[in-house]
């Protein structure tokens, strides 16, 4: 009985590349703005702000942020697999006054 290989056989120029795979590289982030100004715009916006970007602009962990989160001290929307924190929970954890309709961009 004779058994086939399960993978095709490779000609000495179609092997693998060795080499490691790059690391990912963070999201472009236009040039002169920091991620922390995307979360200031978005809360100005009024719109929900990601956990990461938040964490890092309140000086936190994101781990430290999530275990919030799971506690149930701060709250969190979950839509698919992406956790948002509402813009007004952001608010309040960044020291920000209330929102006021005079702060929403045009």
């Amino acid at each position: 009985m004779s058994y086939e290989s399960a993978t095709p056989d490779l000609a000495e120029g179609d092997m693998q590349s060795n080499e490691p795979t790059p690391a990912l590289k963070p999201a472009a982030v236009p040039a002169g703005r920091t991620p922390r100004d995307d979360v200031f715009t978005r809360i100005k916006q009024g719109k929900n702000v990601r956990v990461a970007p938040l964490a890092e602009a309140i000086g936190m962990s994101r781990g430290g942020l999530y275990g919030a989160i799971d506690a149930g001290d701060v709250e969190a929307v979950k839509i698919g697999r992406a956790v948002f924190v509402p813009a007004h929970v952001a608010r309040k954890l960044l020291g920000l006054p209330a929102h006021s309709p005079e702060t929403v961009a045009a």
